[in-house]
């Protein structure tokens, strides 16, 4: 045998409850003490989430510019505003 595949969504890894989870923790992280707004912002970040990637999957953005999108999209409505640096830095733990 020389491949070996794993399906991780919805297989090994609960791609949902993932999704919801580390996006509550992302706002934890960038916005502390705002927990009243975890549900609006996760469903936020679940609709930015599917937008990005689609346009990333039809060669409009490369996968970078659909993360950075996602993050500032998501948190725009809270005032904030994110470097390409601390997008990314913020992405990379996400």
């Amino acid at each position: 045998m020389k491949t070996v595949l794993f399906d991780l969504d919805d297989t090994l890894i609960r791609h949902d409850a993932a999704i919801r989870g580390a996006s509550e923790e992302l706002l934890a992280q960038v916005l502390p003490g705002r927990s009243q707004d975890c549900n609006e912002f996760v469903e936020k970040w679940i609709s930015a989430n599917a937008s990005w990637y689609r346009k990333f999957y039809n060669g409009q953005v490369s996968f970078q510019e659909s993360g950075r999108g996602k993050l500032r999209e998501s948190f725009s409505e809270y005032g904030c505003v994110f470097s390409d640096r601390t997008a990314d830095a913020l992405l990379l733990e996400y």
